[in-house]
């Protein structure tokens, strides 16, 4: 800035001032996105993030991604390759958090290739898989276990120009585990690395072809429809998505906001399931569940959501009969699982206990 304004007021130098408000932008800029990251992280890590689900079409949201990627590829003379399945896959989960997964995933792709390509390529078997492969310098042995850290760099000796924070992959590690995927990778030095996204059949919002012409059925809604569910979440945000998601599959959901509401819906109604969120306005959650031992009321499954994962949290919540406990950030992906979990166990024996 006191560059800028030197050079405004001498007439030698006014040259420079479009090249010195570049420079000025660039940082100012880098800054708000250090600033930005870091709160991603603070929101993140304290489980103060709601996801947004939609249904979109995965190819729409990776052709938007690649051309987006494009123009930084033809800059340093790359190409981005995409091979996609013939049939569409349509998702169901928060298109903006998973977007800026493969958007992250692809920069530094680009980023760290000097020549050769990127190549973006989305399988569907029994889930649906996104690898993003680049000729780049690979990843030493000894990073491979500090990529995903926060502030953690890559040391590239061939490019010096643009710097990060190092905080992308910290943040992308995050939003798949909030968004219930898992991401891995594999890097040879010299010949490059690759990224892969696994997105669990969960959340296919269409039966998807397999490649090779066999047909991956998504029947999970036939075992969720019918089911009695008593959902106990303060935050209206996540009430509405998870009773958005089960209802649309054929649940029967009935929502309270505290504790006071779940006891009065426990008193009129038997439930099959109970989705428990121990942060309650107005009573800890194990409230509910003193009140559920006490009285004998069977529910087949209680699935406990609780952003305190410590072990004697835990064991108390166990104790209490929870069949299974969810630590913050949880996804609708995983929430589903856990519920399938019993549609599975009644099958056989009844609703079974998860250890």
């Amino acid at each position: 800035a006191e560059l800028v304004e030197r050079a405004t007021s001498d007439p030698q130098q006014a040259h420079r001032v479009p090249e010195l408000a570049r420079s000025l932008w660039a940082n100012a800029r880098s800054l708000v996105d250090l600033v930005s990251d870091v709160l991603d992280l603070t929101r993140l890590d304290s489980g103060q993030t709601d996801l947004h689900v939609t249904e979109f079409p995965l190819h729409e949201l990776i052709d938007a991604e690649v051309f987006q990627a494009e123009a930084a590829a033809d800059g340093k003379g790359l190409t981005i390759a995409k091979v996609l399945p013939a049939t569409p896959v349509k998702l169901l989960t928060d298109r903006t958090k998973l977007k800026r997964v493969i958007a992250n995933l692809l920069s530094n792709a680009v980023k760290f290739t000097e020549r050769g390509s990127v190549q973006v390529e989305c399988v569907v078997r029994d889930d649906v898989r996104i690898s993003i492969a680049d000729t780049g310098i690979g990843i030493p042995g000894e990073a491979l276990n500090k990529i995903f850290d926060e502030f953690f760099q890559l040391r590239n000796p061939e490019r010096n120009r643009e710097k990060g924070a190092g905080l992308g992959l910290a943040i992308c590690r995050r939003l798949v585990a909030s968004l219930g995927c898992t991401l891995s990778l594999e890097s040879v030095v010299g010949t490059g690395t690759t990224f892969t996204l696994i997105i669990p059949k969960e959340l296919v919002a269409r039966p998807a072809i397999v490649d090779g012409g066999m047909s991956a059925e998504i029947d999970s809604g036939d075992r969720i429809k019918g089911l009695r569910v008593l959902l106990v979440e303060d935050n209206e945000v996540a009430r509405r998505a998870v009773e958005e998601l089960l209802s649309g599959e054929g649940a029967k959901v009935t929502a309270a906001a505290d504790g006071r509401s779940a006891l009065a819906s426990l008193d009129k109604a038997e439930f099959d399931v109970l989705l428990l969120d121990l942060n309650l306005p107005d009573m800890d959650g194990t409230g509910v569940l003193h009140r559920l031992s006490e009285s004998g009321q069977l529910i087949g499954r209680k699935i406990v959501i609780s952003g305190d994962a410590r072990p004697e949290r835990v064991s108390q919540v166990k104790a209490l009969g929870a069949d299974e406990i969810l630590a913050k950030p949880v996804s609708l992906a995983r929430i589903r699982t856990a519920i399938l979990k019993e549609t599975d166990a009644s099958d056989q024996n009844g609703f079974g206990t998860t250890t």
